[in-house]
């Protein structure tokens, strides 16, 4: 295809990131080259704190190249790009959409000012992850919103009956490793399942570990080293090769910036059924006691009886290990940019 599309985000330079924003920015830039979009010229954001002068000389010459621009940015560069973008569609008349990063944009839209909701209006449309999304930014006067749900390149496991090892079933998380995510309620909820059962369990954890929560979680590693395990980071297309031999994914978060996150679809194609707290948009990513479920509910009150009741009611997991698989079908590259190719950029 001829036209040229600019995509403005966060590839991490010449380094490895983990997180959500440069997965999501990486994946989009694959599959729309995957699609036949040769001309993609990157502006990455990763050189706001190594190189401004690049940066900015990337960005203008995007806006001067391609003729559609897609931004996905993080909360600082919401701040940066957001008059920039406004500015270059009214002068250079390009298209541009707002690929949104995360669930927290109508806190940070907020927190900016009326001025702000002003340029997302301007723009071609503002993709969102969730429904609640949609609604809490329609609530702030933003009036262009599409839900695309996020997306990853994943094979979907086939679901087979619940792994042990060595008699032992597994939990596990992957995430950002903070306190926020709620992996210290994991650990302990584990240990005290062990410790009032004679079938015991454990809990594998991979992730970045954020500096501030470091020590205290290398001191719950040291205290729960028989049923705690650490993996250290996978890479984002080894993952379901990796959690596929656990029981559940547990994510009791308590982040306020949980949008779609990536390691649900990485559960799903892992054909695990995830445990979950209640956060915004959860009902529109966990169906109770279909592909798991969210606490506290009918039958479980908190984390800890969750895991009593997964460990209670095999056959029902094994049952929801089969949905999870079918459901990972929604958050396939296919699903979702077939229908963001067809709507914006043919």
């Amino acid at each position: 295809m001829s036209k040229e599309i600019g995509i403005i985000g966060h590839f991490g330079g010449d380094e490895n990131f983990f997180d959500g924003q440069t997965i999501k920015t990486k994946v989009l830039c694959q599959e729309l080259s995957n699609r036949g979009f040769d001309n993609i010229f990157k502006v990455d954001t990763y050189y706001n704190k190594t190189n401004k002068v690049k940066l900015m000389a990337d960005t203008l010459r995007c806006f001067f190249k391609c003729d559609t621009v897609i931004a996905l940015l993080s909360t600082n560069g919401l701040k940066i790009y957001l008059p920039m973008l406004f500015m270059a569609k009214k002068i250079f008349k390009i298209k541009v959409f707002h690929d949104v990063i995360g669930g927290h944009l109508h806190t940070d839209i907020s927190s900016l000012g009326k001025k702000a909701v002003d340029y997302l209006n301007s723009f071609d449309s503002n993709w969102v992850e969730t429904n609640v999304m949609k609604k809490q930014l329609e609530d702030l006067g933003v009036k262009n919103c599409d839900v695309f749900t996020n997306f990853k390149i994943l094979d979907i496991k086939k679901a087979l009956p619940v792994p042990d090892e060595n008699g032992v079933k597994r939990f596990c998380m992957f995430s950002r490793v903070m306190r926020e995510k709620g992996i210290t309620e994991a650990i302990e909820a584990v240990a005290k399942y062990n410790e009032e059962h004679e079938n015991k369990i454990g809990l594998d954890i991979w992730g970045s570990v954020e500096d501030d929560y470091k020590e205290e979680f290398e001191n719950l590693l040291s205290n729960h080293a028989d049923c705690v395990t650490y993996g250290g980071r996978i890479e984002f297309d080894k993952s379901v090769g990796i959690l596929s031999n656990h029981m559940a994914l547990l994510f009791p978060t308590k982040f306020m910036g949980e949008g779609c996150p990536g390691t649900l679809i990485d559960a799903y194609a892992s054909a695990l059924p995830v445990i979950s707290t209640n956060w915004d948009a959860a009902g529109e990513m966990v169906k109770n006691f279909e592909t798991g479920w969210i606490y506290p509910n009918e039958k479980t009150g908190d984390l800890y009886e969750s895991i009593c009741y997964a460990m209670e009611h095999t056959d029902e997991m094994i049952a929801m290990r089969k949905n999870c698989t079918l459901f990972a079908t929604r958050y396939t590259p296919d699903f979702v940019m077939r229908r963001i190719i067809e709507k914006y950029l043919k």
